[in-house]
């Protein structure tokens, strides 16, 4: 459910996530502990600034905001 919440946010709606996509996705989910929130909020940054659906893009986001010890969407903000 958590990868098609993904997939919609970056505009993919007519696929299943591929093997690499889920490798990332379980990153961002399990090993950052980021919400679905947070996440969507990478993927429409992602599709405004790149105009397409780019897991490389998000996963620089989400790398950053990691760094930046980032927990919820006031912390983006911020």
């Amino acid at each position: 459910k958590d990868y098609y919440s993904i997939l919609k946010a970056l505009g993919i709606t007519n696929r299943s996530p591929v093997e690499t996509e889920i490798t990332l996705m379980d990153t961002w989910l399990k090993t950052y502990g980021f919400s679905i929130a947070i996440i969507q909020e990478a993927c429409t940054r992602t599709v405004l600034q790149t105009g397409q659906a780019s897991f490389q893009y998000t996963d620089k986001i989400l790398e950053g905001w990691k760094k930046k010890q980032v927990k919820t969407l006031e912390d983006i903000q911020a």
